[in-house]
């Protein structure tokens, strides 16, 4: 990580001048100090003190061995341009010199003097450029993982919302139940979650999924007093495989108004006619409804899934609840180039268990044999758009996967 303090004495007139990696040049530079200012404990003001100073320096002289790139503008002169005070722009250059950035070569005054060279030497930034692109990575790298739990916390958000709008009003009065909702009051806003530490961020998502394990247990039980049974989802998969060709599902169902395959939707993982055909019944056993997933188990759509996905539900952990499915449905959006819209407007049109389903159905149909997907983020979009009409057979895609499955069509990864 960058030490700013251990390249402050790197400095010997008598070897070549440093330059930058080869393909990097000065504007490169100009971007690394713009991201990683704030880490180094530059204020605005700061910052754009030392990006002018950079800026007036000459193009060249960061990329050869025999000139180092100075700034020879006055404090005054820097000042006046900045709306700064000359006091302003001596404490930045002090600062600027005691995290290693520049050395100042001047005259015994303080002057700088551009035919004799002196002024504010850039030779110490160029030594620890590399330094300061990784600071920049893993800066990139922390925001990006904020991002990610960020969005992690919404899914949970969604959870408890949907597991809290499943229990009658009577169990509200449990304590057990009361201590979650108490404990759910208390969670953070999501426009605070970005300016939390990383470690704590991830404590509060650590908490966040006890939680939500703790409540839709809660919510199972009253599923299970309800009266609520489990679809036979092995029966809806069990068809006739002695002939293959009698019975093989596409692995991406959209009905249309009539019940007939939209034959032109480019959700289609396979032509239509004598070669492939919708599966017999969809429409008139309520599969084409995403809310009968709610009562499938959810181990059953687990073995379906691909090796990632699998792994990301928890590998061979058992039992496998839906939480495990959701969570891992979030944890494939980054991998498959899925903006986190485009998964808000699945979930808020199908459902939780709905859009993870949709999520592993497109990762598995990437290894589709004829028409593997090359757009999961449209694919998602586009089904989103067919659940908003009624016309999304899930069912029908799940019995496409478990039919090819079963013939050795389908390869995981």
């Amino acid at each position: 990580m960058f030490d700013p303090v251990s390249h402050q004495e790197r400095h010997d007139m008598d070897e070549p001048h440093p330059t930058l990696p080869q393909g990097y040049s000065k504007t490169d530079v100009i971007a690394v100090l713009s991201e990683v200012a704030g880490a180094l404990g530059l204020g605005r003001a700061a910052k754009d003190t030392l990006i002018r100073m950079v800026g007036a320096t000459d193009r060249s002289h960061w990329q050869t061995t025999d000139a180092t790139p100075v700034f020879f503008g006055s404090q005054q002169a820097l000042a006046r341009d900045l709306g700064l005070s000359a006091r302003q722009v001596r404490n930045h250059e002090r600062r600027f010199e005691a995290l290693g950035l520049i050395r100042r070569d001047v005259k015994a005054n303080g002057a700088r003097d551009g035919r004799s060279r002196l002024g504010i030497a850039f030779a110490p930034l160029i030594e620890i450029f590399t330094d300061l692109m990784q600071l920049r990575d893993a800066r990139r790298a922390e925001a990006a993982r904020i991002r990610e739990l960020a969005g992690l916390r919404s899914t949970r958000l969604r959870r408890v919302k949907a597991s809290l709008a499943r229990l009658p009003h009577d169990a509200l009065k449990n304590a057990g139940v009361g201590e979650i909702i108490e404990e759910f009051q208390q969670w953070p806003r999501s426009d605070r979650l970005f300016s939390m530490p990383l470690d704590s961020l991830e404590r509060h998502l650590e908490a966040c999924r006890k939680l939500c394990e703790r409540l839709e247990g809660f919510a199972s039980i009253h599923d299970d007093i309800s009266g609520q049974p489990d679809a036979d989802f092995r029966c809806l998969l069990q068809e006739n495989n002695e002939d293959p060709s009698s019975g093989i599902c596409n692995d991406i169902v959209v009905m249309q108004s009539a019940g007939k395959p939209a034959q032109d939707n480019e959700l289609s993982s396979e032509p239509y006619g004598s070669e492939g055909r919708e599966c017999d019944g969809a429409k008139g056993d309520g599969s084409h409804n995403p809310q009968i997933l709610r009562h499938v188990r959810p181990s059953v759509i687990f073995d379906l899934a691909s090796l990632d996905f699998q792994a990301r539900a928890g590998g061979n952990r058992r039992p496998v609840t839906w939480g495990h499915l959701i969570d891992a449905a979030h944890g494939m959006l980054a991998p498959l180039g899925i903006n986190h819209s485009a998964w808000d407007d699945a979930c808020d049109v199908m459902g939780l268990e709905a859009a993870a389903t949709s999520i592993l159905i497109i990762d598995i149909n990437r290894t589709h044999p004829t028409k593997p997907i090359r757009s999961p983020g449209g694919t998602l979009r586009r089904l989103t758009s067919a659940a908003r009409s009624g016309e999304l057979n899930l069912v029908g895609s799940l019995k496409g996967i478990e039919r090819r499955m079963t013939l050795g069509e389908m390869r995981r990864r």
